[in-house]
């Protein structure tokens, strides 16, 4: 059985790469039909040997990918995150919501508060944990100082609250921001903030022991 992930890049490729490691019996495949011509293209490929289709985010808009994969009358599960479900209800409250995918799919969430939002819109979803923290090796010495650390979604900064971050900055000199997930995108911030975009675990890890003086 070959099961085709599309959606959120690095936790979907987290995903798949586990499931692979975890079940021989299936393939698991990541495209990023968000970003890559490339993998769109495979998609088309790829798709007539696909069991099922799994959106690793919940679709509110028009969905290509997926379109093609109704098409061709495929299976399709999707996994409902905090922002598509906020993004749904904010599309549903202006009669935007494109419920074309909705009623085609198998819905999944990971918390029953997201479950009751998503009811509220009259999408039917199931719990399904898919998120995970990998175990971090404990530390045995304390930090030199303190620090922040803050994911913020690169194309999403507003939402996740990158204004107030800047604001904190600057009330808190001492402290060094370290912001992941996103590049610094022409905002005028203090110098006690940092930003990474994407990092590797490797990379994780190796901050980790900078800063603890290891």
């Amino acid at each position: 059985m070959r099961i085709l992930f599309t959606g959120l890049p690095y936790f979907s490729q987290q995903l798949v790469d586990d499931l692979n490691e975890w079940d021989s019996e299936n393939k698991y495949v990541f495209l990023n039909t968000y970003y890559s011509k490339i993998d769109q293209i495979k998609f088309l490929i790829y798709l007539f040997r696909t069991d099922l289709v799994v959106s690793f985010n919940g679709a509110y808009s028009r969905s290509r990918a997926l379109d093609v994969a109704i098409f061709f009358k495929k299976k399709i599960m999707m996994q409902w995150h905090g922002t598509d479900v906020l993004k749904a209800i904010e599309s549903s409250k202006s009669n935007n919501l494109d419920r074309k995918y909705i009623q085609y799919a198998t819905h999944f969430t990971d918390a029953v508060w997201l479950q009751q939002e998503l009811e509220s819109i009259n999408i039917e979803s199931k719990i399904l944990p898919f998120k995970y923290l990998k175990e971090q090796p404990k530390l045995n010495q304390c930090f030199k100082t303190l620090d922040a650390v803050s994911y913020v979604a690169k194309g999403k900064e507003s939402f996740y609250g990158i204004k107030n971050i800047i604001t904190l900055s600057q009330q808190f000199p001492q402290t060094t921001f370290h912001i992941v997930g996103t590049n610094e995108l022409g905002y005028k911030t203090a110098k006690n903030i940092k930003f990474y975009g994407w990092i590797s675990q490797e990379a994780d890890r190796t901050q980790g022991r900078a800063q603890t003086g290891r």
